[in-house]
């Protein structure tokens, strides 16, 4: 299909060029680039971006859990722990 060589099963014959090779080879090119597009989104571009989402969540949810222990000017480590714990559930 892409590099414009067709079958003739009546005649038994490879046919190279042609009338519909013309129309195949663009056919083929926009083939090749969806397939290309699709491969490159789905194994870079995707994960990345899953992997971006999840650390700038995690930084977030560091930055609230530093301004809620903030608040407590001198709390014990347990107490801490346990009002981050209620927070959460």
């Amino acid at each position: 299909m892409a590099v414009g060589v067709s079958f003739d099963f009546r005649a038994m014959r490879l046919i190279v060029g042609g009338e519909m090779s013309q129309w195949w080879g663009g056919m083929a090119v926009a083939v090749i680039f969806g397939l290309t597009f699709a491969t490159l989104m789905t194994l870079i571009v995707v994960p990345t971006l899953y992997s971006a989402m999840a650390g700038l969540s995690h930084a977030v949810g560091a930055v609230e859990a530093r301004a809620e222990t903030a608040d407590m000017p001198f709390a014990e480590p347990d107490a801490v722990k346990e009002t981050l714990a209620e927070d959460r559930v």
